[in-house]
């Protein structure tokens, strides 16, 4: 981070698979972490985006809007 000045904490959740995941029984402990994560790097003076993927935890449109319209953004 130092050695190149860097801002940017991307997080990429992944391991899971997607055949038998239920994203509803896990979404409020995503929050949790999300939330958690976010503070603690706000801490350090950088910032967490959220890469969702295909085959992640967070994949689909509907997936990535309910995180962002869920996780705490004011930090």
């Amino acid at each position: 981070m130092e050695k190149y000045n860097g801002k940017i904490i991307v997080v990429g959740p992944n391991g899971v698979r997607r055949n038998s995941y239920d994203f509803k029984a896990h979404k409020d402990d995503i929050v949790a972490t999300l939330n958690e994560l976010g503070k603690a790097v706000t801490d350090m003076g950088l910032t967490a985006v959220l890469h969702q993927h295909t085959g992640t935890c967070v994949e689909s449109r509907e997936e990535t809007y309910a995180m962002m319209e869920t996780v705490d953004t004011r930090e």
